[in-house]
This record gives C-alpha cells, structure tokens and sequence, in this order.
C-alpha cells in the first residue's frame, strides 16, 4: 500500500472512535465562546473603590490566551479512545506536550517578569 493509502486508513480508523466532525466543532466553538467569555466578564462592569479610581481606570484590559499542547488521542496509533470509553472527549496531553507547556511556562515568565500580577485566570476543568 502507498503512503497516502494508509495515511487515509489510518484516518478512517480515527475517525470511527471519535464522534463526527460536526458534533465535535460546534463542541469545541461552544466551548472557545464560553470560554472567551469567562476570560471577559471579570473586564467589564466593574466596581470602582473610589468615584477618582475611574480616571485610573483603562478602556481595556489584557487577555492571554495558552492553548493546551500535543494530546494524547492526536498521536498517530495510539489507542486511547479504545481504552478510555467513559471519558473520550478529554484525552490528557503528552509527554512532549509536557514539555511545550514547561517551555511556554518558562517563556512567560521571561516574557512578563516574576512581579506580573493577573487579576484572574481562568482554566478548562479536562485533564489537558
């Protein structure tokens, strides 16, 4: 067989184990929006402590946004949907997942300084 042609089967295998491709991105839209929409609540209404603290006050505040590395169900072969029925839709990262996110962490911090204060952080409650 040619490398296309299992390229495809291995594909097709794949996608028997996992719900179908629709389902599974309006899932995920859903998820981003309610997601982004966490992130921006805490930015706006806000109480002020003091009627002069609005002057102080910014129009916008900052969000980042660190998306989850390598799953563990993105590995070509692996069989964790197969082993994992009760939780298919939250595969755990990899090893070198791990790793990109140790990377990213280390990044961050020379990035922003170790003094860099967040007023809220916000995390999916799944395993990666």
């Amino acid at each position: 067989a040619s490398p296309r042609h299992s390229k495809y089967q291995e594909n097709q295998e794949r996608a028997e184990l996992r719900p179908g491709p629709e389902r599974t991105a309006i899932r995920h839209l859903l998820l981003v929006r309610l997601s982004l929409l966490g992130l921006l609540i805490p930015c706006l209404g806000r109480t002020l402590p003091h009627p002069a603290a609005d002057m102080a006050l910014k129009a916008s505040c900052e969000v980042m946004i660190v998306r989850h590395a390598e799953r563990l169900d993105e590995v070509p072969g692996h069989t964790w949907y197969k082993e994992q029925r009760d939780r298919w839709f939250d595969p755990p990262i990899t090893e070198e997942g791990f790793a990109h996110a140790e990377a990213v962490a280390e990044e961050m911090l020379k990035e922003m300084g170790s003094s860099r204060n967040f007023e809220v952080i916000h995390c999916s409650p799944l395993l990666r």
